[in-house]
This record gives C-alpha cells, sequence and structure tokens, in this order.
C-alpha cells in the first residue's frame, strides 16, 4: 500500500508546482498589460 508520507509529499510536490505555474502567469500578464498600457498612450500622442 502507499504510505500517508508518499501521499503527502506527492501533494506538497503538486501544490508547489501549482504555486509556481501561478507566479509565471501573473508575471506574464502584468507584462501584457504594462504593454498595452504603453501602446494606449502612444497611440493618444497622435
Amino acid at each position: 500500500g502507499v504510505r500517508k508520507a508518499d501521499l503527502i509529499a506527492l501533494l506538497i510536490k503538486i501544490e508547489t508546482n501549482l504555486l509556481k505555474e501561478r507566479k509565471e502567469t501573473e508575471t506574464t500578464v502584468k507584462v501584457d498589460i504594462a504593454a498595452i498600457s504603453t501602446s494606449r498612450i502612444t497611440r493618444r500622442k497622435k
């Protein structure tokens, strides 16, 4: 059978990976927002 410790280790591993992915996604979104707002400002000046 599977030991409880193994299950816990697996859960921690999955949660760590999810957190890492979420952080990377948030960073990408922030960069996208910055790019969009910059292009909007440029358009207004014209």
